[in-house]
């Protein structure tokens, strides 16, 4: 189980270490939207890592993918974190039980969708740590 914890702890603080970086070294003249689909590509990677090292104790799933997730809507924006969740939750079909991936697919969309105005208010109103 420790073992577990690190491996997960070890994917996000390498996620962290590249999105870093990549945020403040890449040139300026670069396409915005290659640097896009290269933090979607990334992010989608580590929740795929996450999703595939995450472990059971007692009965209880532990899975560090909201940890990702939550780091990448406040340092990344939502252009990049709501890609990343549905392309995370699509990969789940290669990996689980299709009900319960169903589930998660739903669950994400309306997370998604819920989520569209209400994250631009935390945003502008709250510290950073406060959104995490």
């Amino acid at each position: 189980m420790i073992v577990n914890v690190l491996a997960n702890m070890a994917i996000i603080f390498m996620d962290i270490y590249f999105v870093w970086r990549w945020r403040y070294s890449i040139e300026k003249r670069r396409n915005p939207i290659n640097n896009r689909n290269l933090f979607i590509g990334l992010q989608t990677g580590a929740g795929v890592c996450l999703m595939m090292s995450s472990f059971i104790v007692e009965g209880v799933r532990f899975d560090f993918r909201p940890v990702l997730f939550a780091y990448t809507m406040v340092y990344l924006d939502k252009e990049i974190a709501h890609p990343t969740i549905v392309l995370v939750t699509i990969c789940r079909f290669f990996f689980g039980d299709l009900t319960l991936s169903s589930l998660n697919l739903l669950i994400a969309l309306a997370y998604i969708l819920l989520g569209l105005g209400f994250f631009d208010r935390i945003k502008s109103k709250y510290s950073e740590f406060f959104q995490l």
